[in-house]
This record gives structure tokens, C-alpha cells and sequence, in this order.
């Protein structure tokens, strides 16, 4: 991310800040929406949750998604998630050798990587898209850093379909 869009964001942060309540989200408001951000077929409503959410805490919603959707997962949930991948990956080769399966050759440090490549992606994916239907200038000043910020191209072309999915109320508008 460019020095430029690090300020805008800092300056976002700032003024989100700056315009919070004292209360934040609870820890169970927190938890929904990190359902959704995990979530692997989303079939429970779990957008419908970070929506629910974002009408009675808008502010504190934006700000919360922001960071994922600028950064992925939290750092001790990439950790988690590695150690997760690893042993999926050991577990796994060796299932397939003991059946007869021939397995290629690949290092497991690859594998992992790819898998969080995903696994990142997926968070910023949901993020842009939980802020693309809250749909407040707020949550598009959000997806307008994003995508000047991004240059992951899968990143970009959801946050500019975030932008273009609006609920009624909002109005649609490309990023700059």
C-alpha cells in the first residue's frame, strides 16, 4: 500500500474514531461476523447477521470490517489457520500413501502458502462485499482504499462489485 493510502486510511481510522460511541461491538457481534468472513457455504444468513449489525452499529461495523478488508485475518488467526494447514497436509499425504495413491511432490511450505493466499482473500472478499451492501459513504470511503490500495487484481474486481451491489437506499457509484 502507497504512503498516500496509508494516510487516507490512518485519517479514516481517525475520523471513524473520532465519531464512535464508547460502546463497540460485543464480543457476540464480533463473533457473527467473523462467521461470515469464515463461513464455507454461507448458507445460515450470515451476511444478513453483518447487515443486522451495521443498521444498529454502523459505525463500529464499518471499522471492524475495514481492517479485514485492508488486511486480511488478524494475524493469530493466519497462525492458527497454518498450523491448521500443515497438519491437514501431513495427515492427508500420508493417508493417500498408505491407500496406494500416488501423491506428487509438493513441498508442503507451497501448499500452505497458496491455501492462505485463499484463506486472505476470502477475508477481504467478504469484507468488501459486507461493506458494499452496508453501502454508507463511510463504508465506501472504506472500499475506495481498498481498491487504490490493492494490487490483486480477484481483490480489486470484487471490491468494484461491492460498489455496484447496493441496497435502495444507496447510491451507485464506481471507484475512483
Amino acid at each position: 500500500m502507497r504512503t498516500r493510502d496509508r494516510l487516507v486510511v490512518l485519517l479514516l481510522a481517525a475520523v471513524v474514531g473520532a465519531a464512535a460511541p464508547t460502546d463497540d461491538l460485543t464480543v457476540s457481534e464480533r463473533s457473527w461476523i467473523r462467521h461470515w468472513l469464515e463461513c464455507q457455504e454461507c448458507v445460515n444468513h450470515e451476511l444478513d447477521s453483518v447487515r443486522a449489525i451495521a443498521r444498529r452499529k454502523p459505525v463500529e461495523t464499518i471499522a471492524y470490517l475495514a481492517g479485514f478488508a485492508l488486511n486480511g485475518p488478524p494475524p493469530d488467526r493466519r497462525l492458527e489457520v497454518t498450523q491448521q494447514l500443515r497438519s491437514a497436509y501431513v495427515r492427508d499425504t500420508a493417508f493417500a500413501h498408505a491407500g496406494g495413491i500416488d501423491v506428487p511432490a509438493i513441498d508442503d511450505t507451497l501448499q500452505v502458502a497458496t491455501s492462505l493466499i485463499v484463506f486472505d482473500r476470502t477475508y477481504r472478499f467478504r469484507a468488501a462485499t459486507a461493506l458494499g451492501w452496508i453501502g454508507t459513504p463511510a463504508a465506501d470511503s472504506v472500499l475506495d482504499a481498498v481498491w487504490r490500495g490493492s494490487h490483486d487484481e480477484q481483490v480489486r474486481a470484487v471490491v468494484r462489485s461491492a460498489r455496484d451491489r447496493r441496497t435502495p437506499q444507496a447510491p451507485r457509484r464506481r471507484p475512483p
